[in-house]
């Protein structure tokens, strides 16, 4: 017996031939209706713009005469940059050389308006800065220099240590200069860094507009005084001491016109009294009643530490009580003084050691060590 063959293996060859046909039929029938039932996607590819092929141009032929003279004109133009590049460079040179120099001359002018912007801080917060000013005014004026009258102090300080031939334009900007790092209240150890930074241009810029702005100092200055004296007539309601004596005595003790007086006396503290010894007494030795110009000299001094706002001081008095607005005053005042005797004794005591150092650039190493030390002892 034959054995029977698996289906699918091998076509059975009895199956006659006309009986597939309709089948193959079907299937194509089918994949037509198929296709035409699926919308072909048409896609199309954005052909590629080709550049035109750069082609080098054979130099055009020339006789030997004008190849000649072509070749002279070359070399002449080559002759030319040549002669243009090397002189160009020089005088590049030039320029850098001349930009150091500038460079080095605005830092030594710098430090030589740093030590005139010292002196004119000092100056102005002393109570001789109106006999100072007077008697540079008659220096200038021996020197041939006629001083106007409306010539301001910082301007005097210019004109005396730039000479009197200096340029008007250069004694104005320089003055300002002076004048904005009063304004700003610039440390005179950063005068240079802090000019440098903002530029003569800017300075001046900055003043012209606060000139249109704010008062004269004269008239700031009246109002500081304002400012001073309304603290001393809150302050009169609780006195530091208080002094009982009859009015012919009082009539000596105090000044006949704003009533103020002068005292003078010393602090004591002493131990061993129990738990009272951290008390100190205060001796009063001696009460003077001082002159008119002894008087303005004094609430002067005082207004020149709160001149520069003294409009945060003028707007406070309406918004807290009178008492603790006297107090913040009061404290201010007693914070300037004690910052401005500690720049006097920093100060003494650095001219002191520059008698001392043999080179002045070791004494500047001295200062700056000093200070570094100062620092990191107050950051412990």
């Amino acid at each position: 017996m034959t054995p029977k063959l698996p289906i699918g293996n091998k076509p059975n060859t009895k199956v006659k031939k006309g009986k597939l046909k309709p089948v193959i039929a079907a299937k194509k029938k089918n994949t037509r209706k198929m296709m035409g039932s699926v919308k072909k996607k048409t896609v199309t590819y954005k052909s590629k713009k080709q550049l035109p092929a750069v082609i080098e141009s054979l130099p055009i032929k020339l006789n030997t005469e004008y190849e000649e003279r072509l070749a002279e004109w070359e070399a002449k133009e080559s002759d030319k940059e040549s002669f243009i590049n090397v002189w160009a460079l020089k005088l590049n040179t030039v320029r850098k050389k001349v930009q150091n120099l500038n460079k080095q001359y605005q830092k030594i002018l710098y430090k030589q308006l740093q030590d005139a912007y010292e002196v004119y801080d000092n100056v102005m917060r002393s109570e001789y800065d109106d006999d100072f000013f007077a008697e540079l005014r008659s220096v200038l004026y021996q020197q041939g220099f006629k001083v106007q009258n409306n010539t301001s102090d910082s301007a005097l300080i210019i004109r005396f240590v730039f000479g009197v031939d200096t340029t008007n334009k250069t004694v104005h900007d320089y003055s300002r200069a002076l004048d904005g790092a009063r304004y700003d209240a610039v440390e005179v150890n950063k005068f240079a860094q802090w000019l440098e930074r903002k530029t003569i241009t800017k300075v001046i810029e900055e003043q012209r507009a606060i000139k249109k702005e704010i008062q004269t100092p004269a008239e700031r200055l009246s109002r500081a005084r304002r400012v001073i004296l309304r603290m001393i007539e809150i302050r009169e309601t609780k006195p530091i001491i208080k002094h009982t004596t009859i009015e012919p005595n009082a009539r000596q003790m105090i000044g006949k016109n704003f009533g103020l007086c002068v005292m003078l006396g010393y602090a004591y503290r002493k131990f061993g009294r129990g738990d009272d010894g951290m008390k100190v007494d205060i001796n009063l030795n001696l009460l003077i009643p001082p002159s008119l110009d002894l008087e303005v000299t004094i609430i002067d001094k005082l207004a020149r530490y709160i001149i520069h706002d003294v409009e945060k001081y003028e707007e406070n008095l309406d918004r807290v009580e009178a008492e603790h607005w006297a107090d913040e005053v009061w404290e201010r005042l007693i914070a300037s003084s004690i910052d401005e005797v500690t720049r006097n004794k920093e100060y003494w005591a650095n001219r002191q050691q520059a008698a001392l150092a043999e080179d002045q650039n070791e004494f500047i190493k001295q200062v700056k060590e000093r200070k570094r030390l100062k620092k990191i002892s107050n950051s412990i």
